[in-house]
Order: structure tokens, then C-alpha cells, then sequence
């Protein structure tokens, strides 16, 4: 469940399943985060309801960490073709989210 006090990270939050989630984390009072790989998608990720964007890759820690830093929760669907990176950027991301944004206790 989303409150008004939650902060969900949306990754790839311009393409096309984020993309429509956005919105509705929006509209039901989520602080959206979007991560978006590419500095021109900002704009229409800001336009689709987030609250903030942040440019990162799922391949580089630093970038995740950064992302998920003091989010709440998060929205990630992997590609459906699943290939050993994929699979291994997926496996990454969600270990990255229970040692890093979600230690807090919850």
C-alpha cells in the first residue's frame, strides 16, 4: 500500500510499463523517484508525475544506491526475455534495495 509519505524509486520510468505506473503512484500521493538511464528523458518522466529523476544504470552500484537512498519502495519490472545480464542487473537491484535502502528496520 502507497501512503502520502511514501517514497517509491520507478526504475526506467520513461519506458513503457514504469511509464504508465508513475502516474498512478502519483495520483494515489506517492513522492515519486524516477530512474532513468538517459538525461533526456527527465523532462517527460517529470511530466508523467515524479517528483524527482535521477540518471543511473542498474549495472553500476553507485548509481542504485544513490537511487534508492531514503525511498520507501520500489517499482521494477525485468525485461521478459530474461538473459544472464538481466538477470543478474534484477538479482543486483533487489540486493542493493535489502542492504542498502531498506535496513531501517522495516
Amino acid at each position: 500500500m502507497v501512503s502520502n509519505a511514501s517514497k517509491v524509486v520507478a526504475v526506467g520510468a520513461a519506458r513503457k510499463f514504469a511509464g504508465l505506473v508513475v502516474p498512478e503512484l502519483a495520483r494515489v500521493g506517492a513522492a515519486v523517484r524516477g530512474l532513468v538511464k538517459n538525461e533526456n528523458r527527465i523532462e517527460a518522466v517529470r511530466q508523467r508525475g515524479a517528483a524527482e529523476v535521477t540518471i543511473g544504470d542498474l549495472g553500476n552500484q553507485t548509481s542504485v544506491c544513490i537511487a534508492l537512498d531514503g525511498a520507501d519502495g520500489l517499482f521494477y519490472m525485468s525485461p521478459h526475455s530474461i538473459t544472464a545480464r538481466s538477470r543478474s542487473r534484477a538479482f543486483s537491484i533487489v540486493g542493493y534495495s535489502a542492504r542498502y535502502a531498506w535496513p531501517r528496520g522495516r
